[in-house]
């Protein structure tokens, strides 16, 4: 198929272009995806954020990102719940992981008390079963690809 342009004018085509707006727009185009991709960890972030207060991802949201499903009955009214729902909060008030030390001096900051023997241990056991979690070397943070960029 014959589109009229010869491989001479195509070669020609590149010789007479200004580099310096071919290298603008390459930039132009690394920096919409930097964009893009950080747009995308957010979101993947809310995602995991809504599923562990509420427990189930609702049909409204697009589904074609890569967001974590967990699928589990939640207990309104457990510890467990409220915990998750609690650190769900502050994991997004920081907007970096927290180490359940910190997550124990944020809910008592917000005056939430844990009525059990051992609130760390408590607080360890309900972050480690919970799939919308998980545990780096700096703390607890949304359950996500380990490819992506962790807030420090």
């Amino acid at each position: 198929m014959n589109l009229g342009v010869s491989k001479m004018s195509l070669e020609n085509r590149t010789e007479n272009v200004d580099h310096s707006v071919v290298e603008h727009i390459r930039t132009a185009i690394e920096a919409e995806q930097r964009t893009i991709d950080e747009c995308t960890a957010r979101m993947r972030r809310y995602r995991a954020a809504l599923n562990a207060l509420t427990g189930t991802q609702p049909a409204s949201l697009p589904l074609n990102t890569d967001a974590p499903v967990v699928s589990r009955r939640v207990h309104q009214g457990s510890t467990a719940h409220m915990l998750r729902k609690q650190v769900t909060q502050l994991l997004l008030e920081q907007q970096k992981p927290l180490s359940r030390a910190e997550i124990l001096s944020g809910l008592e900051a917000k005056g939430i008390k844990l009525d059990v023997k051992d609130p760390g241990k408590r607080i360890s056991k309900v972050m480690w079963d919970a799939k919308e979690f998980q545990h780096l070397p700096t703390g607890y943070w949304f359950a996500e690809h380990s490819d992506e960029e962790v807030p420090e």
